[in-house]
């Protein structure tokens, strides 16, 4: 058998303005289909590990949650399929004051499924509840369905019978309370977002079809799942109004953030609202790019001086004509609505730039990651970028791939000032450890030679033959690397070297004919494994005659 491996990769790479950042370490994990893994969201805990969750494919899409060490350590990993070659979808993941690591993810099969997984610190399953019939859908946004309060109890959001179902567990995972919410007229509600307050009074928000068209709607329960109020808002031109966050101030207030559709068309501001307790609308603010087009917010937070940070996209004219495309955009607005800072990030490529996920240091420096459009030879790149707190761009970096779409998901920020951040890389899980210094340097781009990566074959699947791409690093001092790149049956029985000499750094293309190596081959899995030193890396690929 073919095992898939996990890898650390140290390297170093900068794009910096002011200071520099140092990569410590990077991470994948290639699960055992050698297909479509991503980390989709990451959690710090008090003694600096961090718990990566997202999906993974084997028989279908699986669930994956990895612990880390600071250095890079995987110190364990548990994998959630709900059976059937069903696919299971990962949505949140939170962590509760014991420790506890709490996941929410959906089956999407036939017999449809909402669950809510309990795992110990050290990684052990303490229980699973599982809701029929319910699903959480995330329109591609990150997601904030699942909440603990300090007593153990556990809150997740979903959609059931096209409404609002809202969920109370106690600590051992038994079921407190279930509501279901649908507005008279509202033909589909789908929740995005839910949070709770200091009294655990529970705050849900998300979209309702009406005619068509989607509007806001946020609801409001007391901690014994009584509704207590809920609020619709249809933006001025009655289309297209989806509300992705939601949050609280320590007085009751609660503010939601989204995209409205203002004049009927397919474009979209930002859309931001306060509501006090009782569910009044204190103010509604929107944001609109400079080029009146296609802004969409779907991240929210609020800090402890009482500023409001709203994150999304904006599009900023077309590349062609002078634009700038698709562009990072956190918002920062104080709690009466009065808009006082812009951080906006438009990656070297001048083009398709989307933010993913934001935070902050002690300082009150903010990190956005997402993925950017480095340059015309590329395809989009893992980026973070550092402003300091009166918007300045302090310094960017880029991490790319050999293969694909590579985007940063996550970012979180230790007392060390120092930077995580998952994502997808190679269509593999991937994690990247940063480290500031406050050295001034030169700009340094990463080149595609700066790390081991094995792509994917193209065609795939194939017949006659298929072309195998692979890229090879420089060494410390210089010298070429023992490389082979072999060709395994189902079986693990080796039936072709492609490889097997020393290369020089660089990005190398073989073909592969099974004829040239088998007399008659069948078709079916066949796997390919490049090896360079302690790096291991395995993929597959189908022949089909």
């Amino acid at each position: 058998m073919i095992k898939s491996k996990i890898f650390l990769l140290v390297i170093s790479f900068t794009l910096t303005i002011n200071a520099q950042v140092d990569t410590l370490w990077t991470f994948a994990y290639n699960g055992t289909a050698g297909s479509l893994d991503g980390a989709r969201s990451l959690l710090l805990d008090n003694f600096g590990n961090l718990y990566v969750a997202g999906n993974t494919t084997s028989n279908g899409m699986d669930v994956i949650l990895i612990k880390y060490s600071s250095n890079g350590d995987s110190l364990w990993s548990y994998i959630f399929s709900s059976g059937n070659f069903a696919d299971d979808y990962f949505l949140s993941i939170v962590q509760g004051d014991s420790g506890f690591i709490y996941l929410a993810c959906c089956a999407i099969t036939i017999q449809r499924a909402f669950y809510v997984i309990k795992l110990s610190p050290d990684g052990n399953l303490i229980w699973t509840t599982q809701i029929p019939d319910m699903i959480g859908e995330s329109n591609n946004k990150p997601s904030k369905r699942l909440k603990v309060d300090n007593n153990g109890n556990v809150y997740f959001t979903g959609t059931k019978s096209f409404n609002f179902l809202t969920v109370k567990l106690n600590s051992l995972g038994d079921t407190l309370w279930t509501k279901s919410y649908g507005n008279p007229g509202y033909t589909y509600d789908d929740p995005s977002a839910l949070t709770i307050d200091n009294d655990q009074n529970v705050y849900v928000t998300g979209k309702q079809m009406i005619n068509g068209s989607y509007d806001f709607c946020t609801i409001k329960y007391n901690t014994n799942g009584e509704l207590k109020w809920a609020n619709n808002y249809d933006g001025p031109a009655h289309s297209t109004d989806y509300s992705y966050a939601i949050t609280t101030d320590q007085t009751g207030n609660v503010y939601v953030c989204g995209s409205s559709n203002l004049d009927g068309s397919s474009n979209t501001d930002y859309c931001i609202i306060k509501y006090n307790s009782i569910g009044d609308t204190l103010w509604v603010r929107k944001y609109d790019g400079s080029e009146n087009l296609s802004d969409e917010a779907f991240l929210i937070y609020l800090d402890n001086k009482y500023h409001l940070y709203i994150g999304g996209n904006i599009y900023n004219g077309n590349p062609n004509s002078g634009g700038s495309g698709t562009d990072f955009c956190v918002l920062q607005y104080s709690l009466s609505g009065d808009l006082e800072k812009s951080f906006v990030y438009n990656g070297a490529g001048n083009d398709e730039d989307y933010l993913n996920d934001f935070t902050f240091d002690n300082s009150g420096n903010i990190f956005l990651t997402g993925e950017s459009f480095t340059n015309s030879n590329t395809y989009r790149d893992i980026c973070i970028a550092k402003f300091d707190s009166t918007s300045n761009l302090q310094w960017q970096t880029t991490y790319s791939g050999c293969s694909g779409i590579d985007r940063g998901n996550a970012v979180v920020v230790n007392d060390l000032d120092e930077i995580f951040v998952a994502g997808e890389a190679n269509y593999d899980f991937f994690i990247i450890k940063y480290k500031e210094s406050a050295t001034s340097v030169e700009t340094n781009t990463v080149e595609p030679t700066s790390y081991f990566c094995l792509s994917q074959n193209y065609p795939n699947p194939f017949n006659p033959s298929t072309k195998i791409r692979y890229s090879i690093p420089s060494n410390v001092k210089g010298e070429m690397s023992i490389v082979t790149l072999k060709v395994f049956d189902i079986l693990g029985n080796e039936i072709a070297t492609l490889v097997n000499e020393e290369k020089s750094a660089g990005t190398y293309e073989v073909t592969f004919n099974p004829e040239s190596s088998i007399k008659h081959p069948a078709s079916g899995i066949y796997f390919y494994q490049l090896r360079a030193g302690e790096f291991v890396q395995t993929k597959k690929m189908l022949m089909i005659k």
